[in-house]
């Protein structure tokens, strides 16, 4: 969790994930609260993504990849490894958050589908408590 935090820190020089937020993650994750989804390149981890459950949901609150892999698409490998495990684990929801027009965003347009918050909740409450 420590490694992970730190890189996040690295990729994201001004993330909202300050050290606060940082000890308030590492209880949930050490109570199995919040999930860390790593790739790893030999012996280098390149991409992640920080979640956390709501019953057979999970919300990725955050994400970075190593710029150095940039060619090998990181970001949307850990994607497309992650999906299929969360479905064969039976999960049913993948939440990624809002978007905008940021650069940083662009991947939730290629690996997921875009929906309104009415559309969310129709889906989101019956599975929410597991």
């Amino acid at each position: 969790f420590k490694q992970t935090m730190r890189l996040l820190t690295e990729h994201h020089k001004d993330s909202w994930v300050g050290p606060k937020l940082q000890a308030v993650w590492e209880v949930m994750f050490k109570e199995s609260e919040m999930l860390v989804f790593e790739l790893w390149y030999g012996g280098e981890m390149i991409a992640a993504d920080i979640a956390h459950r709501v019953g057979r949901s999970i919300y990725v609150a955050t994400r970075f990849f190593q710029q150095s892999y940039r060619k090998l698409q990181p970001g949307f490998l850990l994607a497309l490894v992650e999906t299929k495990f969360l479905a064969e684990a039976g999960f049913v929801l993948w939440d990624l958050g809002g978007t905008d027009s940021s650069p940083m965003m662009a991947y939730k347009e290629v690996v997921s589908f875009q929906m309104s918050r009415p559309e969310f909740l129709a889906k989101f409450l019956p599975v929410r408590a597991g």
